[in-house]
């Protein structure tokens, strides 16, 4: 097992099989628990396939308008992300820190850089319909 703190903000790389598949994908630390779990999130380099989903999700009809759980990211909110990412805050998850720190891949990278960053992510999260008020109420 890893011996590491993770914290609001942290950044990661991981594999987790049951929320982006077999592949390595940044994690984000939203809000850490005093208990040590972890809200998460994950980045994908397919911007506008998850601005597709994002705005299926909501409703929205315009492909003008971007939907409010659509967070786009890039290297000014943290030097991990060299390629435009985004977060579909709808498929946010609540595990404990050490599901992902004793997985065999998981590397901590470079950290958000500013707070807002965290805010905007938090925002998607509590206006998904999507996900659930366990979550909601620790934001």
């Amino acid at each position: 097992m890893v011996n590491v703190i993770l914290k609001d903000g942290s950044v990661f790389l991981s594999k987790d099989l049951a929320t982006c598949g077999g592949n390595p994908h940044f994690h984000i630390v939203v809000h850490k628990t005093p208990d040590n779990q972890i809200v998460v999130v994950y980045t994908t380099k397919e911007v506008e396939k998850t601005r597709s989903i994002c705005q299926r999700n909501e409703e929205i009809k315009f492909p003008t308008i971007d939907p409010d759980t659509l967070v786009l990211l890039d290297n000014t909110h943290s030097d991990s992300f060299t390629l435009p990412s985004a977060i579909d805050c709808s498929k946010a998850v609540l595990k404990p820190e050490s599901y992902f720190t004793s997985q065999q891949y998981f590397k901590i990278t470079q950290p958000i850089k500013d707070l807002a960053t965290l805010d905007m992510i938090k925002k998607g999260i509590k206006v998904s319909d999507l996900i659930g008020d366990v979550i909601k109420k620790l934001l």
